[in-house]
């Protein structure tokens, strides 16, 4: 079900429980390829994997559960990008 129908519905009480959500990724895309080289060398991504989860809800109109989780990861990803 499209999220903005699913709150429409819920602003409406016709609907009790959300669906359960699916995050649909390019496996082409060059970030995922650097994610999945990165793992597979043994290099966490879990910092990277949550941003990326993060910046769906935020796009889908969704809040971000930690707010600060979400911009302590997004520093830490600023901060090795500038310092590389």
């Amino acid at each position: 079900m499209d999220i903005r129908l699913e709150k429409l519905l819920r602003q409406h009480r016709q609907l009790n429980e959300a669906s359960k959500r699916v995050l649909e990724v390019n496996p082409g895309h060059p970030l995922i390829k650097a994610l999945a080289t990165s793992q597979a060398a043994g290099q966490p991504v879990d910092d990277a994997a949550f941003l990326l989860l993060d910046q769906a809800r935020i796009v889908e109109g969704d809040p971000v559960p930690d707010p600060a989780a979400f911009v302590r990861r997004l520093n830490a990803a600023l901060a090795a990008g500038l310092s590389n």
